[in-house]
């Protein structure tokens, strides 16, 4: 885990095209490949965004514990 952000994929790897990301994790494909290069302020930005993307209306929390990539 690189900079104590944890990646929020958990191992459910669907992409939907027309919504343009993950429904597992919630991050585009621009945020999945370039995840490793993100310092700690853009991941967390990017949890955020994945939070809204998968459920507008919920504050998911993810498993810290996740080894996805």
């Amino acid at each position: 885990m690189g900079l104590g952000v944890s990646s929020p994929c958990i191992d459910i790897c669907i992409y939907d095209y027309d919504a343009d990301h993950c429904t597992g994790c919630g991050r585009t494909l621009e945020e999945i490949s370039s995840w490793n290069y993100y310092d700690k302020k853009k991941r967390l930005e990017i949890i955020k965004k994945c939070k809204k993307r998968l459920d507008p209306n919920s504050e998911l929390s993810y498993n810290s514990d996740s080894k996805g990539g």
